[in-house]
């Protein structure tokens, strides 16, 4: 009631609506609509006196109220006439008042709001109050974890701001707490958390209760849920069981949540840290020396007391050897044979072409398996990105023939299949080994399995005879059939010099 006689005051003042809308808070549309609901129960604007204000203001309270009582006089019968009905959609799982009244809606066309059924439900139906079992949790038995944004903390390592969390491990039993902020939630960063806590603690409870945020929990269900690949090598690692809560239901993990809202009251709120690495360092400060020390309203006990009594005894023991988080990733082997990984190229053995498989790489290793969990392949990890580690042996017979031939062993090929063959191909290499000539030798000595090592041996002395090592020549040689006529030379047993063959004698261009 005052807001509404204040727009009608400074309205008849002679203030415009743009500035009683600023001054009050509140959209112009409504400044409009009180306006024009003052107009119809006797507002004069300036006319209007100070005095008469209060009236006005009274007048619409009255009229909205009778308009109210009005529409739910008009409802009720009906909802009555229908209150098998509602009761029956009440009772049947998952319902919701909002969706009875759509149902309402759709089968029977009632025009009602929300709150005339909130109204009538709570006269006239008697539901089942909603009850909360606690339960208690034995020492060492069970964590809770959870992540919680706390605005913008400077990154020593980047020089400026970046949204930060609060990552957060709660023992259920005695209420001690880890806290330790970052910048991501990668599976990377989330395994590194849980081993900074087990470190905290000094040892690992028998299951950790989590959200399904990605980086725990691949694919959330209340029966059967997946885990990350990374997070359940963690559990593996540590020994504890993950147990994931129900999907957007907080209350499976109510001490967490509770954390939560406590490190952004009494950690973040009104203080500046220099960087991430200050606020970490205070917040261990908070979890040792100050939270752990004041009595929870729920034990009668402070955490610490609690936690050195009766949780660390009970905590199982830390492995020897931290978890180190390897990286899996889903990769397509392509057409060279080789998967993509971290900027680096990794071989596949056959048989895996255009196939999806997994790839776990840690700091030493890169692990390769196939969709059945079956290692396929096993590579050191590359140093730099680019760089390609190949194991010949993964590439097909004939492309792994080809890239690693040398020289030596095609000369050596060529030797035996004949002398001329072989004076040929050290023709064509002549010293030094290129794509294009390795190409040339092969397609040369392809020829045999077309036309015999005796005819190609023959085509390659012709050739050699007149200087010509094209491949072109040869094989015009054996298509023609040249290589069965005879040479001109009578020593066929050695390239004959065709040196100054075709030149002429001097006296041949002057006469006398």
């Amino acid at each position: 009631m005052a807001e509404l006689g204040e727009i009608l005051y400074q309205h008849r003042q002679g203030f415009s609506l743009r500035k009683i809308a600023q001054s009050l808070a509140v959209s112009r549309n409504t400044v409009k609509s009180v306006i024009k609901k003052a107009k119809q129960v006797g507002y004069q604007g300036v006319n209007t006196s100070v005095t008469d204000i209060e009236d006005i203001v009274c007048r619409i309270c009255a009229k909205d109220s009778q308009s109210k009582s009005s529409h739910n006089r008009c409802v009720q019968p009906i909802f009555t006439r229908l209150h098998t009905v509602i009761e029956t959609h009440l009772h049947q799982p998952y319902m919701t008042v909002r969706q009875c009244l759509r149902l309402l809606k759709e089968q029977h066309g009632i025009d009602a709001s929300e709150t005339s059924l909130h109204r009538y439900i709570k006269a006239h139906i008697q539901l089942p109050e909603a009850t909360v079992i606690p339960l208690p949790t034995t020492p060492g038995q069970q964590a809770q974890v959870d992540y919680g944004y706390v605005g913008l903390l400077i990154c020593p390592t980047m020089k400026k701001q970046r949204k930060a969390y609060a990552f957060i491990m709660t023992l259920s039993h005695s209420r001690y707490r880890f806290v330790y902020f970052v910048f991501r939630q990668d599976q990377q960063t989330w395994c590194d958390c849980h081993r900074r806590a087990f470190e905290f603690f000094g040892g690992v409870p028998k299951t950790v209760v989590l959200d399904n945020l990605k980086a725990g929990v691949i694919k959330p269900d209340f029966y059967d849920p997946t885990l990350n690949r990374v997070y359940a090598e963690c559990e593996k690692h540590y020994g504890f069981v993950a147990d994931p809560a129900k999907v957007r239901l907080a209350k499976h993990k109510g001490k967490v949540e509770r954390s939560v809202t406590l490190v952004k009251q009494q950690v973040i709120a009104g203080r500046e840290f220099s960087d991430i690495l200050a606020a970490n360092a205070y917040g261990e400060r908070w979890c040792r020396e100050d939270i752990a020390k004041k009595m929870t309203r729920t034990t009668g006990e402070t955490p610490i007391i609690r936690f050195n009594r009766d949780d660390k005894p009970a905590l199982l023991a830390l492995p020897e050897i931290a978890f180190d988080p390897p990286h899996w990733q889903a990769a397509t082997v392509q057409k060279d044979s080789h998967i993509t990984f971290s900027g680096s190229f990794y071989s596949v053995p056959p048989g895996y072409l255009k196939q999806r498989v997994w790839v776990r790489a840690d700091a030493r290793l890169v692990n390769i398996y196939s969709d059945s969990n079956q290692l396929v392949k096993r590579h050191p990890r590359a140093t730099h990105k680019g760089q390609w580690c190949t194991d010949w042996l993964d590439l097909p017979k004939d492309r792994r023939d080809y890239v690693l031939q040398t020289a030596e062993q095609l000369l050596s090929l060529a030797k035996h299949m004949g002398p001329q063959i072989h004076t040929m191909v050290e023709k064509i290499i002549d010293g030094t080994l290129t794509e294009t000539r390795k190409r040339k030798v092969n397609a040369l000595l392809r020829l045999a399995e077309s036309y015999g090592q005796s005819r190609l041996e023959a085509a390659c002395l012709r050739a050699l005879v007149f200087g010509n090592t094209k491949l072109k020549a040869i094989k015009r040689i054996l298509e023609r059939q040249l290589d069965v006529e005879p040479l001109v030379a009578s020593d066929t047993s050695a390239p004959v010099s065709t040196e100054g063959c075709f030149l002429h004698d001097s006296k041949d261009f002057y006469s006398h």
